[in-house]
């Protein structure tokens, strides 16, 4: 039995996200190289966590890596939502503080693409402390775990305590990580 009554059975502790494989390759080398947080566009609403929450970002069928929930913003740029110019200056934010001077960014012409499609981004969220999975665990294998149908339009989705600790183990989290993650919930 958990001392704590079971306090975090029912609200999100952490966050599952999926990406495609690029941006996870893009993602890594960033932070191994730079050290930085990185901000993960979506085009859904802002996800809200305490910071320090885990994040499990799948690519390519499967748990690709972990990092550390820092904070989200909402982004004006829906395009139903805005003026046009506010949407350049926001893309235009955008590309500056959290892509233009990352390693290997995708051309600005690229981002701008990438910002309009599928009538924009709504919102973004910030991490850092990227942890490559140590062991390659196919969605099949958690999915099936957590009792979960794969997502298919889902950018996002909050996942509990207990969901959080399967999945830190499936990942093969250092002991270490998974204290440090357990601690900052604890207080």
């Amino acid at each position: 039995m958990m001392a704590d009554g079971g306090k975090f059975r029912d609200r999100p502790f952490g966050l599952w996200t999926k990406c495609a494989p690029e941006f996870a390759d893009y993602f890594l080398a960033n932070w191994l190289t730079h050290a930085e947080p990185l901000a993960f566009l979506l085009y859904d609403s802002a996800p809200a966590l305490t910071a320090g929450a885990p994040v499990f970002v799948h690519s390519d069928k499967h748990l690709a890596f972990i990092g550390r929930f820092v904070g989200s913003q909402v982004v004006s740029a829906y395009r139903h939502m805005v003026e046009p110019e506010e949407r350049v200056s926001e893309r235009e934010r955008v590309w500056q503080q959290f892509r233009a001077s990352t390693l290997k960014p995708p051309t600005e012409e690229a981002f701008v693409q990438f910002w309009n499609a599928q009538n924009g981004i709504r919102s973004l969220f910030v991490f850092r402390d990227l942890v490559p999975a140590k062991q390659s665990v196919p969605f099949k294998v958690y999915g099936h775990a957590l009792e979960w149908g794969y997502p298919m339009g889902v950018g996002y989705r909050y996942v509990t305590f207990a969901e959080s600790m399967l999945l830190l183990k499936l990942a093969g989290a250092s002991h270490d990580l998974v204290t440090e993650f357990v601690a900052e919930f604890h207080q």
